[in-house]
């Protein structure tokens, strides 16, 4: 195999992949494609509880650029990592907290956890923005996190 030195120029689509929506309790919470949006929706997931999912980025043959997850904090509370493994890669232009990550050339797939608490009754929508230096870039997927307060 000789691709290493293959100089031809490869326009992929980023992809955007999501582990199970596992709750605190660990029961999995279904997540589906609302057809006539493009939105993904959650089943209602309850005001205290944890959700955790994993979330992988990959870029094939292009350059990972950035990766972007946007949520409404004054209803989810949304960690992310631990950094500490890619922190010495990343751009300084990034910023950790808010999931504004950003890569030099030469990356291709990212991969990690993020923790989800509910901290009040909505019905936010969780962003996340996958992109490269391809012509098809970026991917985007947006999930509706229906929070309710208390179980009926």
């Amino acid at each position: 195999m000789v691709s290493c030195l293959d100089k031809t120029v490869s326009q992929h689509t980023p992809q955007i992949r999501l582990s199970y929506f596992i709750l605190s309790g660990g029961d999995t919470l279904n997540v589906a494609m609302d057809t006539t949006t493009g939105v993904y929706a959650t089943d209602t997931f309850f005001v205290g509880d944890t959700l955790r999912f994993a979330f992988a980025g990959l870029t094939l043959s292009n350059n990972l650029k950035g990766v972007d997850i946007k949520w409404d904090s004054t209803a989810l509370n949304l960690t992310f990592g631990p950094w500490n493994d890619i922190a010495g890669i990343l751009l300084p232009e990034s910023d950790t907290l808010a999931c504004h990550l950003l890569f030099p050339e030469g990356y291709n797939y990212i991969a990690f956890p993020v923790t989800c608490i509910a901290k009040k009754e909505s019905a936010s929508l969780l962003g996340l923005t996958l992109s490269s230096d391809s012509e098809f870039s970026p991917a985007k997927l947006e999930i509706l996190c229906n929070v309710a307060d208390t179980v009926q």
